[in-house]
């Protein structure tokens, strides 16, 4: 993995959708709508973060607080910008941001055969709690669901840092995701 060194990451405004929107449609089989971006940006229970390098988009990410939790949407690096650290910073940021706001847990869904995806969050100790039967559309892939405590809190009968899942977490089916 390359040093993402000349990659600012900050808060995405209006003047970056464009550029997100076109990372969201290549990276993603049901991307995200325009009014969906501009609905979190502007919601004050949402994080959206770009990174940019010089005046170009290369990735971004967006997940809602909602005390105690953080659940992660969206993270995505343009497929030239990838392996790069990119994902990882934007990453980092956003469970900071989360936990800074009060979430002490944080919550994702992944496909099963986003093998990248899945790497990337188990290096940051998330763990699989459950499944969501037939989740993303159009192809009725299951989602894997994850999860991983913040502010190193820790939950009994668990091991290892980031491994807090309180009972509470049981991952009903649900049929509107995307991919």
């Amino acid at each position: 993995m390359r040093d993402a060194g000349d990659i600012a990451v900050g808060e995405m405004e209006r003047q970056h959708l464009n550029q997100v929107l076109a990372i969201e449609r290549a990276s993603f089989k049901m991307p995200w709508s325009r009014s969906t971006f501009e609905i979190d940006l502007d919601s004050d229970l949402t994080i959206s973060l770009v990174a940019v390098q010089g005046e170009i988009v290369v990735g971004y990410c967006v997940g809602w607080i909602l005390p105690p939790y953080l659940h992660i949407g969206n993270l995505a690096v343009a497929e030239r910008m990838r392996r790069r650290g990119i994902a990882t910073t934007l990453l980092r940021r956003l469970l900071s941001a989360g936990e800074q706001g009060g979430a002490r847990l944080a919550t994702l869904e992944v496909r099963p055969s986003n093998e990248a995806a899945l790497a990337l969050y188990g290096r940051y100790g998330f763990r699989v709690v459950g499944r969501r039967p037939q989740y993303y559309v159009p192809d009725c892939e299951d989602a894997i669901v994850m999860a991983r405590a913040l502010g190193g809190g820790s939950a009994p009968g668990r091991e290892g840092p980031g491994c807090a899942i309180p009972p509470m977490i049981e991952p009903q089916p649900f049929s509107a995701g995307r991919g």
